[in-house]
């Protein structure tokens, strides 16, 4: 994820990460250059944690690469660490960042209200920010009676409804999803998107539930990130939208397929 001005600033870039292991991890896209690699690990100021490569055999990670998986050296921390990204570059010392992993609830939480008649909610992911703010985000996501019908039709005909009952792809809101802010008083989207019947949404993608908060700092300068799950057309991804600016940005960053 590269929208960061603080990180573009400094030539620094967030990669994704696969966890192996407590302190073992395979990257699932290629750095450019040689520059260090460190995890971003929990906590509040900086938290990276250098990553040495380990072993001299590339392993196939859960990534798509064309057809095929991404291979990856193994890297390993001196400590054991959790999280889904690394910083490329080198870190001024002036520069702070670290990730907050979201915080599933057992608890109920009032659902959205559909956006449109006869819209009806198929998918309600909500995670709780454990930090001082205390914010909770969300991932909905409301079906068409057209998609409705369709998915009953699929489940009792199996891939054969493809053949007998196409569905109708010339309509844009096959379905509508959205990702924001969840409070008692309502759900504010942050972001929102018609996905087609292929499945295809915001940049020919489509959202899913939040994972965390990357928080970068420097000299009076911060950045807040919350990270949603996501899928590119071909592969995998993040959605990284910036709360707290007068301008609202968005890093919808695909990091798998051709």
């Amino acid at each position: 994820m590269n929208e960061s001005t603080i990180l573009r600033k400094h030539k620094l870039s967030l990669i994704p990460l696969e966890q192996k292991g407590p302190q073992d991890f395979l990257l699932v896209v290629e750095p450019e250059g040689n520059a260090p690699l460190s995890v971003i690990g929990k906590g509040k100021g900086t938290v990276t944690f250098p990553m040495e490569k380990f072993g001299n055999a590339k392993e196939k990670t859960k990534t798509d690469s064309c057809g095929e998986p991404f291979q990856s050296y193994r890297y390993r921390t001196k400590q054991a660490v959790e999280s889904p990204f690394a910083l490329v570059g080198n870190r001024p010392t002036s520069l702070m960042i670290h990730w907050i992993p979201f915080q599933s609830e057992t608890k109920k939480f009032k659902e959205c209200k559909s956006p449109k008649k006869n819209f009806e909610l198929s998918s309600f992911e909500v995670r709780t920010d454990p930090s001082s703010s205390g914010e909770t985000y969300f991932f909905a996501e409301w079906n068409s009676p057209e998609k409705r019908q369709f998915l009953d039709l699929e489940k009792k005909l199996g891939d054969k409804v493809y053949d007998q009952h196409a569905p109708d792809c010339g309509q844009k809101n096959y379905s509508i999803q959205w990702v924001g802010k969840w409070s008692e008083k309502g759900c504010q989207a942050l972001l929102k998107a018609s996905v087609d019947c292929d499945g295809m949404g915001y940049k020919k993608g489509s959202f899913g539930k939040p994972l965390g908060k990357i928080v970068i700092q420097e000299k009076g300068q911060k950045e807040e990130w919350i990270i949603f799950e996501a899928s590119g057309y071909e592969g995998d991804a993040f959605l990284g939208i910036l709360t707290g600016s007068k301008k609202q940005k968005v890093d919808f960053y695909v990091y798998s397929g051709c």
